[in-house]
């Protein structure tokens, strides 16, 4: 049991990211901003519009990603989330370059990743929990 909770709340964490992407966004906005050298007024169209598209993106890629995850799966469960896991490392590398294009398309990739995450975790913790704990295990997702 112990295996199996420790398995089950790692694959879980990849929807956690999820929530963490866009909540973790809105403290870094203005240290990204001043970094990139973004207008100082952030009620400037300019300012807004960047944020804005930094934020839009992530979901555009989660929803491309809980589209398109019936293909990944197809691969079965694990290789899906291990595939996804190379997917959020690719983005999560793209958003660590100082450029805003570099940023806006890691977002989208990340957001995929995060897509297939949400579709593929509750599928491989149903598939290996047991009956008796499947109900349990199943709220972790």
């Amino acid at each position: 049991m112990g295996y199996l909770s420790f398995l089950i709340f790692g694959v879980a964490l990849g929807n956690v990211q999820f929530g963490y992407m866009i909540g973790g966004w809105n403290t870094a906005t203005k240290i990204y901003g001043e970094w990139q050298n973004w207008p100082k007024d952030t009620n400037s169209i300019e300012y807004i519009n960047k944020q804005a598209t930094i934020q839009v993106v992530t979901n555009v890629g989660a929803t491309i990603g809980a589209f398109t995850a019936g293909k990944i799966a197809a691969y079965g469960r694990w290789k899906g989330i291990m595939i996804c896991n190379v997917i959020l490392l690719v983005g999560v590398g793209l958003t660590c370059i100082p450029n805003f294009y570099a940023l806006v398309i890691g977002r989208l990739i990340y957001g995929y990743s995060a897509g297939l995450f949400s579709f593929l975790t509750p599928k491989y913790i149903s598939e290996v929990a047991p009956v008796e704990v499947s109900g349990t295990f199943g709220g972790v997702s």
